[in-house]
């Protein structure tokens, strides 16, 4: 389409979004990277929506496990705007992709920085990601710290209670488990 058509490029996003939404992140990639291509992105009066477009492909790529791909989409964003209103997601999904690159005390220090800044909701599922960090870390007795204050926020709409009960659940039967078996006298 012309890169002036506006109403075009708005009907991509708008599909690129539907399409991660229901699991179709490489078409929302395509879409997205041709309104990148647009006149209308490369323009400074659009900085605002390039930032939009490049958080949305930032979250596309963590879908697809492409996550140092993600990481650096996720930076040219954060240089537009280091606090755009999409940040708090940006930083979920950045400490996801660090999980996933086995990245473990950058991924809870990511996940550390929404807890006093972003709402409950987001605040939790930052808190799931520390826990889970820890997990794989070894770190079993700072996981069950923040998993039992995790269940003290439940419900939350971002957080599977069932997974919370299952990842305390394994914890404690490592800690039992590790625990030295006292010998008869």
């Amino acid at each position: 389409y012309p890169d002036n058509d506006m109403s075009n490029a708005f009907i991509f996003m708008t599909q690129a979004s539907a399409f991660v939404d229901s699991g179709r992140a490489e078409e929302a990639i395509d879409l997205i990277n041709i309104n990148l291509k647009t006149a209308i992105l490369q323009s400074d009066n659009f900085q605002d929506w390039k930032y939009e477009h490049l958080f949305l492909k930032g979250r596309a790529l963590t879908r697809l496990a492409r996550c140092d791909e993600a990481l650096r989409i996720f930076d040219e964003a954060h240089k537009i705007y280091a606090e755009g209103k999409f940040e708090a997601e940006m930083l979920l999904d950045r400490s996801n992709c660090l999980l996933y690159l086995t990245r473990y005390d950058e991924s809870y220090d990511t996940a550390r920085l929404i807890l006093a800044r972003y709402n409950e909701d987001m605040s939790s599922l930052a808190m799931q990601y520390m826990a889970e960090c820890r997990i794989l870390q070894g770190r079993v007795q700072e996981a069950l710290v923040l998993l039992s204050d995790l269940q003290k926020r439940l419900p939350c709409s971002l957080v599977q209670e069932e997974r919370i009960q299952t990842e305390i659940s394994t914890c404690l039967a490592y800690l039992e488990k590790q625990r030295p078996q006292s010998k008869p006298f």
